[in-house]
């Protein structure tokens, strides 16, 4: 009966050993592969730089095999005496635990040094717009154009820095340096200011510089773009009594206002008075900013019937999409409009139009919950399913 009982006490600290020993073996493995692929990027990384986000990620997965190797080891440490010796799980698990630090010195080694490779590219880039501009400032053109024939400076060459440049040389009349700038690069016709303010045409119309202002508008500036007040270079060439300057900006088809951009501000602010004056007085009823929503989008997602049927009565497009696919018809559903998708759907728009991502209008409306407008929506599409957002 003795002999009978050890078996019965034996097996169950053998299959804990093995058990524990293969769990170390694992852990072994994923750390050495883990260890293995960090010694193998540490090169590429340290010569041209890693995704740090990518880097951060093996980080913590080695972070979380050693923390769990640790556990392991308290464990094994509080029950060594009932499971028996245990030696080659200990050394396993020793051998894990090295190999894991192992790795983690290394992600962390990447991490460490492609940060500072970016500080080091980011501070290189601005002491190389800042021996530009200074070469700009000083009318130095052949040192200048010598700094933008590395291609890196050239595409740093936009908003804030490009700004002050122009403007220092718009400022001065230097027509050799404008014509050198824009020729070099001429992505600063469209790049080089923020959305609604002053450019370099605003200021050559503020000093009466016609040539400056021809030039500009030859390389691909807008006449007609607007400041932050939405006064476009003729206004303030006729604000500084320039009248040859406002006749020549005229002949280039500018305007007072730019209304476009107004018109697109007033309708993302809720201001359908303004946009209904605006597309009145000819303001193109499809306006949108880039690929964003057009003045239709805005009106249906508020609700705003009167706005509506001014903008599909001058022509605006009931169909048309934003930059997720979206037609009016989804902002009215989003917005829980259960009249202004009944008009919209009288006007003709597409009731099982998809976005991008695949949902319909009813699929928007049933994400959010907007009983009015599922309603509205069921009548118009019958027999359609639900697509979760």
């Amino acid at each position: 009966m003795g002999a009978s009982s050890q078996p019965a006490a034996t097996w169950p600290r053998r299959i804990g050993r093995v058990a524990l020993i293969l769990v170390s073996v694992v852990a072994l493995v994923a750390a050495g592969l883990l260890l293995l692929f960090a010694l193998l990027v540490l090169r590429p990384a340290w010569d041209g730089g890693m995704e740090v986000m990518f880097v951060g990620y093996i980080v913590m997965v080695g972070a979380a095999l050693l923390g769990g190797q640790l556990v392991f080891g308290i464990v094994l440490l509080v029950l060594r005496k009932r499971l028996a010796p245990l030696r080659a799980a200990f050394v396993v698990l020793a051998l894990a635990v090295v190999a894991n630090l192992g790795a983690l010195g290394g992600v962390v080694a990447l991490l460490v040094h492609n940060d500072r490779l970016i500080a080091e590219a980011h501070a290189a880039d601005a002491a190389a717009l800042a021996d530009l501009e200074e070469a700009v400032r000083a009318g130095d053109v052949g040192r200048a154009g010598t700094f933008l024939e590395d291609l890196r400076v050239a595409a740093l060459l936009s908003g804030e820095p490009a700004a002050r440049m122009l403007s220092a040389v718009v400022d001065r009349h230097d027509r050799a340096m404008l014509e050198m700038l824009l020729e070099k690069c001429p992505s600063l016709a469209h790049a080089a200011f923020p959305y609604q303010t002053a450019g370099p045409l605003h200021r050559a119309a503020a000093v009466g510089d016609i040539e400056i202002a021809r030039l500009l508008i030859a390389k691909g500036f807008q006449v007609n773009r607007g400041d932050e007040t939405y006064r476009t270079p003729l206004a303030v060439a006729t604000e500084h009594g320039h009248t040859e300057m406002a006749e020549f900006l005229t002949s280039q088809g500018a305007v007072m206002e730019d209304r476009a951009s107004k018109v697109r501000d007033a309708a993302a602010n809720r201001d359908g008075a303004t946009v209904r004056r605006l597309v009145e007085e000819g303001v193109d009823p499809n306006t949108c900013r880039g690929w964003g929503p057009t003045l239709l989008h805005y009106a249906a997602g508020e609700g705003d019937r009167e706005t509506a049927e001014l903008l599909l009565g001058r022509g605006a497009d009931v169909n048309a999409r934003d930059a997720a696919g979206e037609t009016p018809l989804h902002a009215a559903a989003r917005g829980n409009r259960a009249e202004m998708i009944r008009f919209l759907a009288s006007m003709g728009a597409d009731v099982v139009a998809t976005s991008r991502g695949g949902y319909t209008a009813l699929d928007c409306a049933r994400a959010r919950g907007h009983q009015e407008s599922i309603t509205a929506l069921e009548e118009l599409a019958p027999g359609r399913t639900p697509t979760p957002e």
